[in-house]
């Protein structure tokens, strides 16, 4: 198509260099042949023209790629490879390849913010957008100019306006963050598919191939591979943590903009259909606009399991085929004769609806509920994935005589469904057998006759299927549609995740004091330790239970008995592997884990054949979660082995016992430093005694998503972790806001658990260098916990920071069914402080105490040799490397001068004064030895990306902080008689809590 295109400002020209790659889009490859009839036209029409500059349009569609292309033709006429790519505004042609990445990620963002800006217009007028821009734009200049006359007249500004006005500032601030967090995440996927186009054939980094690709070059025979994949195990646990801000419905309309602007990325879309999705993109941020970030009511556990349920289904469903196959790719390429046997080496677990501590509301009809609809979940995915599936094998005939006879045995099962079918599909019995296999799983979901009985019942059907198509030379049908739907009922069965148990220690020590005391034995309550051990071991020795069959149990062992009876019901109706484990919170003595037991017993979980002998149908899982309990955990456990009743439990659980260690409460209790040095002591020493032992223990880690509830990146943790406790078997939790930004959408959780497999097995082809510095270690951790326990338990300390934050507020978020503290909130010291809250609330006041406190007295004693040996062990040791580089993300994150606006919220000077410097010189010390020991000339600067995203990211935070310091002094120190005065008020307050969050992509 000869042409001219006008050179507007909404065209771009990119010159091409020679021996450069980018005279394409790297998302197209244009084979020669494509381009030689244009090109041969071009240089006839050179001939022609009388003007050398006269340019070309050319409209080339190669490889299902859409692309505008403009060509020099008297370049081309001397035979100089010397095309120009000229690219229309993005709203109209896509993107070209040749821009740097960060050009097309602004792309994107001037586009969502763009379309923001005409919602905004258009649904609160021409002034509310002249006021945003007006904020916008001065806390843009005082972060560059560093000026502080302009983030005074900032403050003062933000000061003065209307609750009403601060409302529409905090949201025209929030679902900016919303977009531009949609947008980074979209590119981030992008990357990834670029990187893995342009290395192939070589694995994309930190993918399962990556990670068996390096096991063969370390020289990993096939046998050791085989041994390596039989270990793997990963176990990603989803929990109900009050650290999610977000409504579902917010969540839903962010989904919703994900797919969009996929769709809105694909280059073959003509410019009409471009403005289609435009259109829609913009209708669908105005209903983001206009719903209401904050929740009108507290959600019922029930609702949480279905909003957690929405969230990950789909992801789940669709990851675990997908990895099975790369695994199995991996193996063919690298080790052809290690094949990927089927089992269950990917599953997933959760808490919702199981994790009652502190949370009465999770009873354990609630629990009934949630394993209810896990089963109907994955029963509905199972069946809409069989009528895709049966639509598309239309094979005729090529049945193998047992496929035959299964589907005689179906008929006869149920002769109803038999006579409904019919004679349709009669030579098509694949396609019969899979409608067979669809009314069964249908059945089994309304609980009727001919359903089936258990999930080992649909794999056996769907394995005659694959041995049937795989006898008739068909495998490729296997290993594709079929292969998929047999992956997802190895690792799925009829349940989305299997739901865990969680109940505090003091909860089963009541119940069995009142279960002792019905049966004429009182005083239960009182014993030591030891004693409650003995009383223990001598009941779980004799014939019987404590409860006779026909008594009603007292109210303190009501619901715990409720409860191990929910689990033992769902196991006989939904299988064994619905509901299985059971965790000891605050576990601190070998009794507090042989009191589920024995529950358990009276509940028909667990019985004693003899001192050797027993049936268990729980796992009983000890949680250690403060300093003294990690320190002593390994004891803990080998005093409990050495009771009979306990050793006859984990031989019926073939050895294996799991063991969780707590981040977050760890954190709250030493500290920082301290936490994360227990937690690696903790693991050596678990390893030591699985190994003297000889049994297998798996640690489970209660990660949550702040740096100071152990979070950071995933494969960070789990490469640092001790050389002896660098097993395959991987279990963590994914907790509240991480849940939906690592699983809301399918292809990003894709990512996030192939880096935790290749993290697996690279940790297990890890080289050990040396033993570890352990006592120099040690001392740090000891100094750091001396500092932070100083500061933490100093009078008036918790004052200061219920005041300079807003963790009173929080308290009102209605984000989870589970309150902020275990106590009333007049009665609180730092022990019944939820650390979810405590975390949520110095991450608001841009201080992140949890993430960094400590560690700059730790450091800042090191005389120089000690500063050498850190700077060492900082390139030589991955633990340490990590705990470095984790509180360097926390303290890049933290910002001194907003703390300081914050602390002014303090009531007392002298608290005030006291705190905030104690605090600032602090973080200054913890600066000032994190730049030492990495050789850095400022934080983060060895992660450009990421520090580079908190600078951008800072002046659009700051207007949301400064209306959340300006609405906490209203509230706090003249809140409104009225009623709706006050409710506008807090409104207004807790939008300012969630759209910090957003900006900062974190709660706690």
């Amino acid at each position: 198509m000869p042409g001219v295109p006008s050179r507007t400002r909404r065209n771009r020209r990119i010159a091409h260099r020679p021996g450069r790659r980018s005279c394409r889009p790297d998302w197209a490859i244009v084979a020669p042949s494509a381009c030689a009839q244009p090109l041969a036209q071009i240089r006839s029409d050179r001939e022609r023209s009388t003007s050398p500059t006269r340019q070309y349009l050319l409209r080339l569609t190669c490889a299902a790629v859409y692309c505008t292309w403009t060509v020099a033709a008297d370049t081309v006429a001397r035979g100089h490879d010397g095309c120009h790519l000229y690219t229309r505004s993005v709203a109209v042609h896509g993107y070209d390849g040749r821009r740097e990445p960060i050009d097309r990620l602004r792309d994107d963002v001037r586009i969502l913010g763009n379309l923001l800006g005409d919602v905004i217009r258009a649904q609160a007028g021409d002034a509310a957008f002249s006021l945003i821009e007006e904020l916008r734009q001065t806390a843009i200049a005082a972060r560059e100019q560093s000026d502080d006359a302009l983030a005074d007249g900032l403050q003062r500004r933000i000061d003065g306006l209307s609750v009403n006005d601060l409302i529409v500032v905090v949201r025209a601030f929030a679902v900016y963050f919303h977009l531009i967090n949609l947008a980074e995440e979209h590119h981030r996927l992008r990357v990834v598919r670029e990187r893995e186009r342009n290395g192939a054939p070589a694995p994309r980094p930190e993918s399962i191939a990556a990670a068996i690709a390096a096991a063969k070059r370390s020289g990993l025979s096939s046998t050791e591979a085989r041994e390596l994949i039989d270990g793997l195990s990963i176990c990603p646990v989803f929990t109900a943590h009050p650290s999610e801000a977000r409504r579902r419905t917010i969540q839903e309309h962010i989904r919703a903009l994900q797919s969009l602007f996929e769709r809105l990325d694909d280059p073959r879309n003509a410019p009409s259909e471009r403005e289609r999705q435009l259109g829609r993109i913009r209708e669908r941020i105005a209903l983001l606009w206009l719903t209401d970030e904050v929740r009108q009511t507290r959600p019922a556990p029930i609702d949480e399991v279905r909003g957690g349920l929405h969230l990950v289904e789909e992801s789940c469903f669709a990851i675990v085929p997908r990895l099975a196959e790369d695994l199995a790719t991996a193996l063919r390429r690298y080790y052809p004769n290690v094949a990927l046997l089927p089992g269950q080496w990917l599953r997933f677990g959760s808490w919702i609806g199981g994790d009652r501590d502190g949370n009465p509301a999770v009873t354990a009809d609630v629990t009934i509920e949630a394993l209810r609809y896990h089963r109907e979940r994955a029963l509905t995915c199972h069946e809409t994935a069989v009528e895709i599936l049966g639509r598309r094998l239309s094979i005729s005939g090529r049945a193998s005589p047992e496929l035959r006879a299964s589907i005689d045995a179906d008929a006869a099962l149920i002769p109803s469904f038999a006579r409904e079918l019919g004679e349709r599909f009669a030579g098509e019995p694949y396609r019969v057998k899979l409608m067979y296999v669809g009314e069964r799983l249908r059945r089994a979901r309304h609980g009727s006759p001919g359903g089936y009985r258990a999930a080992s019942e649909f794999q056996a059907d769907l394995d005659i299927l694959a041995d049937s198509l795989q006898a008739a030379g068909l495998g490729a049908i296997v290993q594709n549609g079929l292969g998929e739907l047999r992956a997802q009922a190895r690792a799925l069965g009829f349940r989305i995740a299997e739901i865990e148990i969680r109940q505090h220690r003091e909860v089963h020590t009541a119940a069995l004091a009142a279960l002792f005391a019905q049966a004429d034995r009182p005083g239960y309550a009182e014993l030591s330790d030891d004693e409650r051990l003995r009383w223990l071991m001598e009941e779980l020795g004799r014939p019987g239970r404590l409860l006779a069959p026909e008594s009603v149990p007292p109210p303190a062992a009501s619901e715990p008995l409720a409860t191990l009876a929910a689990m033992r019901a769902a196991q006989a109706g939904y299988g064994p592997e619905s509901c299985r484990a059971y965790i000891i919170s605050m576990t601190r003595s070998p009794a507090d884990i042989l009191e589920v037991l024995l529950l358990a017993r009276e509940a028909g979980l667990f019985s004693l054949e003899d001192d050797r002998t027993a049936v268990s149908r729980i796992r009983v899982i000890p949680l250690f979660e403060t300093i003294a309990e990690l320190s002593t955990c390994h004891l803990i456990l080998d005093r409990l082995l050495e009771c009979a009743p306990y050793r006859a439990n984990l031989a019926a659980w073939s050895g294996h016992q799991e063991v969780m260690l707590g981040y977050s409460d760890s954190n709250k209790d030493g500290g920082y430093l301290q936490s994360v040095w227990s937690i690696y002591v903790a693991q050596e020493r678990l390893a030591e005694l699985a190994d003297r032992l000889g049994i297998t223990i798996t640690v489970f880690h209660g990660r949550g998503g702040a740096i100071g509830r152990g979070g950071g990146p995933t494969s960070r943790a789990i490469l640092a972790r001790p050389a002896a406790a660098r097993g395959g078997a991987i279990k963590l939790t994914e907790q509240g806001e991480v849940v939906f930004a690592r699983y809301g959408n399918p292809a990003i959780a894709r990512r996030h658990v192939e880096q935790i497999v290749h993290a697996a097995i690279q940790a297990r082809l890890a080289r050990t260098s040396g033993r570890p510095n352990r006592d120099f270690a040690e001392a740090l951790a000891d100094d750091a916990r001396a500092e932070y326990r100083s500061l933490v338990g100093a009078p008036g300390f918790l004052d200061y920071f219920s005041a300079a934050t807003p963790f009173p507020e929080i308290a009102e978020l209605r984000i989870a069914s589970r309150p902020v503290s275990r106590r009333e909130m007049r009665d609180l010291d730092l022990t019944n402080v939820r650390a979810i809250p405590w975390v949520f609330a110095w991450t608001q006041a841009r201080v992140n105490l949890p993430g960094w406190y400590g560690l700059g007295s730790a450091l800042g004693r090191l005389e120089r040799d000690g500063r050498e040996t850190a700077t060492s062990l900082y390139a030589e040791w991955p633990f340490f490397r990590g705990a470095i580089d984790n509180a360097q993300i926390s303290l890049g994150a933290s910002d001194a001068r907003v703390a300081a606006l914050y602390a002014t919220l303090v009531p007392n000077d002298g608290n005030r004064a006291s705190f905030a410097a104690r605090i600032e010189r602090e973080r200054s010390l913890a600066i000032e030895a994190i730049l030492a020991i990495t050789g850095q000339s400022s934080l983060l600067e060895s992660s450009p990306v990421l520090a580079q995203a908190i600078r951008l990211r800072n002046p659009y935070v700051d207007p949301l902080h400064l209306a959340q310091i300006a609405l906490l002094r209203r509230w706090r120190d003249d809140p409104p008689r009225e009623r709706e005065a006050r409710d506008e008020l807090l409104s207004a307050l807790l939008h300012t809590v969630n759209g910090i969050a957003a900006g900062l992509q974190t709660t706690g």
